[in-house]
């Protein structure tokens, strides 16, 4: 565990690079001191947390991946069903962010940004599948929060949206134009902009 916070200490400031490859194992356990089996562990740690990636073979070796929202997207959603969290939550967790998100940038964003938000908006009323029409929706709410500038924020409500989209595409592909629910939401979408 030492060994793979160390790593992952280079890895997250930037010491060690995307896509650089790590010394072979022989120079890292000199340089980290510690023996091979504990040097394997950890990079065993930092692979589950996609952070490394390992291959095995002539052309083989240890390399640093980037961290993705989509990783820690799977871990949050393991995390939430252990939890017993569900879809109220998620949404509640949304709620809470959106309206500090739109105290922070009201009346201090330009016509292109409330314009691209607009779009949005017609996207989410055109769209004919539900999948799209979602896609849309979470779209509209992580530029609404990237606005603030806060990079935070912009991650939070990246994978809020992404357990609101694993839990909501499990229903019907089609989306119904006339259904009223998402008539609400465009109204809700088209206010906030307002």
């Amino acid at each position: 565990e030492l060994v793979a916070a160390q790593l992952r200490r280079q890895i997250v400031l930037g010491a060690r690079a995307e896509g650089e490859l790590f010394p072979p194992e022989l120079e890292l356990m000199t340089e980290l001191g510690v023996s091979r089996p504990t040097l394997r562990q950890a990079l065993r740690i930092l692979s589950n947390e996609h952070l490394v990636e390992v291959r095995r073979g002539r052309s083989g070796g240890t390399r640093v991946s980037r961290p993705s929202s989509d990783a820690a997207g799977r871990y949050l959603n393991h995390l939430l069903l252990f939890q017993d969290a569900n879809l109220e939550d998620v949404h509640t967790a949304q709620l809470l962010i959106e309206p500090a998100a739109i105290a922070e940038v009201a009346g201090s964003i330009d016509d292109e940004a409330v314009s691209n938000l607009r779009e949005l908006v017609a996207a989410h009323a055109d769209a004919s599948e539900l999948v799209e029409s979602l896609r849309v929706c979470a779209e509209f709410h992580r530029r609404l929060v990237e606005l603030t500038g806060n990079r935070s924020l912009t991650l939070f409500i990246t994978l809020i949206n992404g357990q609101i989209d694993g839990q909501t595409g499990k229903a019907s592909s089609r989306a119904d134009r006339d259904d009223p629910v998402r008539h609400h939401v465009s109204d809700d979408h088209t206010r906030v902009i307002d």
